[in-house]
């Protein structure tokens, strides 16, 4: 996926979310590659952000829900963007979801869920413990973001604190903070 062809405002339709509008293309460059994304809304208001490929492989762990977890994701990959292409992070809807421009072995769009949170964190951490050495920057951000954005998606339906499920977390885990 480039830039080239993908004008805001025109319509296209995507897999998974049926058709809509371009409303934005940003290319990014994302630990020295650069990544081109769609931000599309379907005719039913839904909002993605759908990935170029390469940009899917280095985001795959994340879900991008907010500002917050935007900023913290930019910040995490040490994106470096003009402060305008930042400002529509905000009017995304607060359950956005992230879909890859790639299909997966059945032929489907490939959706990034919070499972997909729950499998790094726990590779991270087997990471962590075999290997501490390699466990670099990139990774403990990867892994503190999915884990406090997981922690927060179970705190809300479960209705219990982001603390107490937290420390439940770690301790089932045998992860110490």
């Amino acid at each position: 996926m480039s830039n080239d062809g993908y004008e805001i405002g025109s319509h296209w339709e995507h897999d998974a979310v049926g058709p809509g509008e371009i409303i934005g293309v940003e290319t990014r460059e994302m630990m020295g590659k650069e990544m081109a994304m769609l931000r599309f809304k379907a005719e039913g208001g839904e909002e993605v952000l759908i990935l170029s490929e390469r940009a899917a492989e280095q985001l795959s762990p994340l879900l991008v829900l907010d500002e917050a977890g935007g900023q913290r994701l930019l910040a995490a990959l040490d994106v470096r963007v003009p402060s305008h292409a930042l400002d529509n992070w905000a009017e995304r809807s607060a359950d956005c979801r992230i879909y890859a421009a790639r299909r997966d072995e059945s032929n489907q769009p490939v959706h990034y869920a919070p499972e997909d949170h729950v499998a790094r964190v726990r590779e991270l951490a087997a990471l962590k413990r075999e290997r501490p050495d390699s466990y670099g920057f990139l990774e403990k951000s990867t892994a503190k973001i999915a884990r406090d954005r997981l922690i927060q998606i179970l705190a809300r339906s479960l209705k219990r604190s982001q603390e107490s499920l937290a420390a439940e977390i770690d301790e089932r885990m045998g992860t110490v903070r």
